[in-house]
């Protein structure tokens, strides 16, 4: 039996998937090495046929593809600074926090969450 090897890099999995592929090896006895090496966790079956199909068009980069978007807002110090205003005042609302910070209408569900901890 194989030793597995947990939390992989993507780049990682999607290069094993090109060396195979360029060797003629099925998608459905990739998938299975995958399994086998990484964990039945590691790539789905599907995604597997995807980057088969991907590498045998023509594609050479194994890394993500920027993506569109906004940027994230949310920045240590933006972090830092609404940890101390807690700290201060703990009945301050999170939204008069951004307003604070020059972030108006910035929405505060995305990606903030607030832990706290009272000594």
């Amino acid at each position: 039996m194989f030793k597995t090897i947990d939390q992989p890099a993507d780049c990682e999995i999607r290069s094993v998937i090109r060396f195979l592929a360029a060797k003629n090896v099925s998608a459905a006895e990739i998938h299975r090495q995958i399994s086998d090496v990484y964990g039945p966790n590691a790539m789905s079956s599907s995604k597997v046929r995807t980057w088969v199909t991907a590498f045998k068009d023509g594609r050479e980069n194994v890394h993500d593809e920027p993506r569109s978007g906004r940027p994230s807002v949310i920045t240590d110090d933006l972090v830092n600074a609404v940890d101390e205003k807690i700290r201060e005042d703990w009945r301050f609302t999170i939204s008069l926090s951004f307003d604070e910070q020059g972030m108006p209408g910035v929405g505060t569900r995305a990606h903030f969450n607030v832990c706290a901890t009272f000594d």
